[in-house]
């Protein structure tokens, strides 16, 4: 089974998502922020990960999102460096418009395989979902 693993400060999206991944067929972990990803990944696989770009908490963004985690796992050379492992990233902010917010475009530029404007339909998610992961079963 392909594991995913969901970089998400929203527990009720997170959740939402984890619950139709399962149904999927895949393995999904949750984690609140880059460093908790990070922290996963130096010792356990992972087929994907899908992370929010801006994290709060308590109310305020930390500079613990889906930009630093991106910037790391696709640092050369870097002791966290993932170049292969793929990354979709997501946001909230900037929306409402029919252009990519430019966080968005960071992202992409820094590395992001995909990345998406909240609300995600899922049937969208799942799509890029299987078509960035390598077309074996993954259940």
């Amino acid at each position: 089974m392909k594991t995913i693993v969901i970089m998400e400060d929203d527990i009720a999206l997170a959740a939402e998502w984890q619950l139709h991944l399962e149904q999927a067929g895949y393995i999904v972990v949750q984690t609140n922020g880059a460093s908790e990803c990070l922290e996963y990944l130096s010792d356990n696989h992972a087929d994907l990960v899908i992370a929010d770009v801006y994290v709060q908490r308590d109310g305020v963004f930390v500079g613990d999102g889906g930009i630093k985690l991106i910037g790391l796992l696709r640092a050369t050379g870097g002791k966290m460096a993932q170049p292969a492992l793929p990354v979709i990233c997501v946001s909230g902010v900037g929306g409402g418009t029919k252009h990519l917010p430019p966080v968005l475009e960071l992202a992409k530029s820094m590395g992001a395989n995909a990345v998406f404007q909240k609300p995600v339909a899922f049937s969208d998610l799942i799509k890029c979902i299987e078509a960035l992961l390598p077309a074996t079963d993954h259940r």
